[in-house]
């Protein structure tokens, strides 16, 4: 089995790993719902992502979300600041904003922002 480890960094510190099976995957799919083995989040199957890729979408790349009309209801795991919404334009661009719960987060009152992603293959 090949593996690919995305891991999230601050200072040297690890804050949260997610561990995909990358087997029979390319550059475009082995970001994806289907091949998580571990992360950091335990609702993937009670409340199950809506988007799931990397190239993600609105300017959202590696982009982990759930349903959502406005940017009052943008929830979701793990995203990459663009410039749509006004909890994204508070932080640089390419900021990774993750949920710090063990659950999906509304961006709005508990997003955790970083400024450093660390990308790991495991093979």
């Amino acid at each position: 089995m090949y593996q690919v480890r995305v891991a999230l960094y601050k200072a040297q510190n690890e804050l949260l790993s997610i561990v995909f099976d990358a087997t029979n995957s390319n550059n475009d799919n082995w970001f994806s719902k289907g091949r998580v083995i571990s992360s950091p989040w335990t609702d993937f199957s009670s409340y199950p992502p809506t988007s799931f890729s990397v190239a993600g979408s609105g300017g959202r790349p590696f982009y982990i979300a759930g349903p959502h009309h406005t940017c009052q209801t943008d929830h979701g795991w793990l995203m990459t600041a663009s410039v749509h919404c006004p909890h994204e334009l508070r932080v640089p661009v390419t900021t990774v904003l993750y949920s710090k719960l063990q659950t999906n987060t509304n961006w709005n009152t508990y997003g955790k922002k970083i400024n450093l992603i660390s990308t790991f293959s495991e093979f």
